[in-house]
C-alpha cells in the first residue's frame, strides 16, 4: 500500500534562514559599527586608483580574526621552485576555525610568483619567501572576506600591484567574470602543481571531461587540488618498496 502522506517539514531540504530581517539588519549595523570603531583607514584598509569598495590589508585581516575568535591554519597546496630557469610560485590555502566551537569557517586560496611585475627582478632567488608570504598574506584576506560576510564592504588586497585604472571588465559583476574561468595567477600555479605532482594537463582535462584548463571554473579549484593530492599520494604509495 502506497503511502500519500505530505513529508514532514523537518525534512525539506530547502534552505531556510537562520534568522528574520529585523535581526540581519541589526547583525548589518553591528559590523559597520564593529569596522567603524576597531578598523583604522590607511593601516587596516585603504583605497587604490580604480577599487570599487576600500581594500582589506592584512593587519585588518588579523583584526577581524581576533574580533571574530578565528585561528588561520596555513597550508602549501601548490608549488613550483625552479631553481635553474629562476622561476618560483606557491598557492596557499588559509582555514579559519572558530576558537570556541571548533569547526571551520572559512577557507581561501592565494597565490603568488616571480613573474608578478612588482616581484620581478634580476635577483628572483632572494625572493622565494617573499613571494611565499604574499600568497599567504592574499589566502587570508580571502577567506577573511568570506569568514566574516565583509565583501560587500571591502575587495581583495590589491596594493601589491599598485595604482590601477578602472577597466569595463571592472565594472561587470563578479559572478559575470567568474564565469570566465580561473584568474592567469591561480591558473598559472595550478599547472606548477601539476607539474610537481608528476601530472600531465592532460590526465587533468581527461578527469574532468575539459578541453583546456581555461573552462576550470573558480568553484572547481579546491576539487581539482584534491584530487592531484589524491593521485600524487597514491603514486607515492605505489613507489615504495
Amino acid at each position: 500500500m502506497k503511502n500519500n502522506a505530505a513529508p514532514s517539514p523537518s525534512a525539506d531540504p530547502a534552505p531556510r534562514p537562520l534568522f528574520g530581517p529585523e535581526q540581519a539588519r541589526d547583525r548589518t549595523r553591528q559590523l559597520h559599527s564593529l569596522i567603524k570603531e576597531f578598523l583604522v583607514a590607511g593601516e587596516d584598509f585603504g583605497l587604490t586608483d580604480g577599487a570599487p569598495k576600500p581594500i582589506l590589508l592584512k593587519p585588518g585581516a588579523e583584526k577581524l580574526c581576533q574580533a571574530f575568535g578565528l585561528a588561520k591554519r596555513v597550508e602549501i597546496v601548490g608549488q613550483l621552485e625552479d631553481w635553474e630557469g629562476g622561476f618560483f610560485h606557491y598557492m596557499v590555502k588559509v582555514s579559519l576555525i572558530s576558537k570556541t566551537g571548533g569547526w571551520l569557517e572559512a577557507e581561501g586560496l592565494g597565490c603568488c610568483n616571480t613573474r608578478e611585475a612588482r616581484l620581478s627582478g634580476p635577483d628572483v632567488y632572494s625572493l622565494a619567501n617573499t613571494i611565499l608570504k604574499v600568497a599567504e598574506k592574499r589566502a587570508l584576506v580571502d577567506a577573511v572576506l568570506s569568514a566574516t560576510s565583509t565583501s560587500a564592504l571591502f575587495t581583495q588586497d590589491l596594493e601589491d600591484f599598485g595604482p590601477r585604472l578602472r577597466t569595463p571588465e571592472d565594472a561587470q559583476p563578479a559572478p559575470s567574470r567568474e564565469k570566465r574561468g580561473l584568474a592567469p595567477g591561480k591558473l598559472l600555479a595550478l599547472k606548477g602543481t601539476l607539474k610537481m605532482a608528476g601530472l600531465a594537463e592532460n590526465d587533468l582535462l581527461k578527469e574532468w571531461g575539459l578541453h583546456s584548463l581555461d573552462q576550470l571554473a573558480p568553484e572547481q579549484l579546491q576539487p581539482v587540488l584534491d584530487w592531484i593530492q589524491t593521485k600524487r599520494r597514491h603514486a607515492a604509495g605505489e613507489a615504495r618498496p
